[in-house]
């Protein structure tokens, strides 16, 4: 089993033979999905191959010794007419052996819990996502479904990640940076908002300007929308207390308004504008909280 990726497979369930002769093949082979495979059967027996080729951006096929013939790769490749990769967090690996289409393998990375539900959110409330990975792209094919190939970088180094960030705001962006790693430290702090995530609060993290709880990942956007509209109750309490003072300026001019009572309406002011933020982001929090 490989801790890293989800594998299952899809089809005829596969003899120890199969399962033998498919890593025969897949160990031969560099590209990362054969790489995963070739890892997930490690324990099994494996055979010499009297042929092996590799067609760059299709598949390989792999000829054994008995002359069994064994084809991996995309759906095209293999023959598999009917078949559609259904699921775009999927990555798949087609079979066909002497002829026969055996089946396919599903093989996506285990990120932390929550990303994928954090990303889906992220790209429909607007936000340009960009991934800053130290990881080599054997990741690519997974995160296609939330990243175009222009949007991803793969072994970044620490300063790669921060001149990144540089180039974007010389764009004029705005940023917010989310890292869980002490590689990620300067571009944390370049950014806009750097948030660090980490599984233990009270262990060593980068210094940023906010720590999420790694089991919190996946309500970023909420945190994000909720931000925006707590923005909006700042805003409309501004509005709300010059109305205020420029009602009670008004009335002292005309003096309508004694000494005394101007000295009690002052602090009512700031109760009721604080009053007023208070219920209205409580209120708003809970709701957000239903509405998820």
């Amino acid at each position: 089993e490989n801790n890293q990726y989800e594998i299952h497979f899809e089809g005829k369930e596969l003899s120890s033979f199969h399962s033998s002769v498919i890593f025969s093949v897949v160990r031969h082979s560099a590209h990362p999905l054969s790489k995963i495979l070739a890892d997930y059967f490690k324990r099994q027996d494996f055979y010499e191959l009297r042929h092996f080729e590799e067609f760059p951006g299709k598949g390989i096929r792999g000829v054994l010794s008995n002359n069994e013939e064994v084809l991996l790769g995309s759906a095209e490749f293999t023959g598999y007419e009917t078949a559609t990769d259904d699921n775009p967090m999927y990555s798949y690996v087609y079979v066909k052996i002497n002829n026969n289409h055996t089946g396919r393998f599903a093989i996506r990375k285990k990120y932390r819990e929550g990303v994928e539900e954090m990303l889906i959110q992220l790209k429909k409330q607007g936000y340009d996502l960009y991934l800053l990975s130290g990881d080599n792209e054997s990741e690519k094919a997974g995160l296609q479904a939330y990243f175009s190939d222009n949007q991803m970088r793969f072994k970044c180094k620490p300063e790669d990640k921060l001149n990144f960030l540089k180039d974007l705001k010389k764009q004029g962006k705005k940023i917010i940076m989310i890292g869980d790693g002490l590689n990620d430290a300067g571009a944390l702090k370049q950014a806009d908002v750097g948030i660090a995530v980490t599984d233990d609060i009270y262990n060593f993290s980068p210094s940023s300007d906010a720590i999420l709880k790694g089991e919190e990942v996946k309500n970023t956007g909420l945190f994000l929308a909720f931000a925006r509209t707590a923005k909006k109750v700042l805003i409309s309490s501004l509005i709300l207390s010059f109305i205020y003072n420029i009602v009670g300026i008004s009335f002292a001019i005309t003096g309508n308004v004694t000494p005394v009572f101007a000295a009690v309406l002052m602090p009512v002011s700031s109760v009721t504008v604080v009053g007023y933020i208070t219920l209205a982001i409580s209120f708003l929090w809970r709701r957000a909280i239903i509405l998820r």
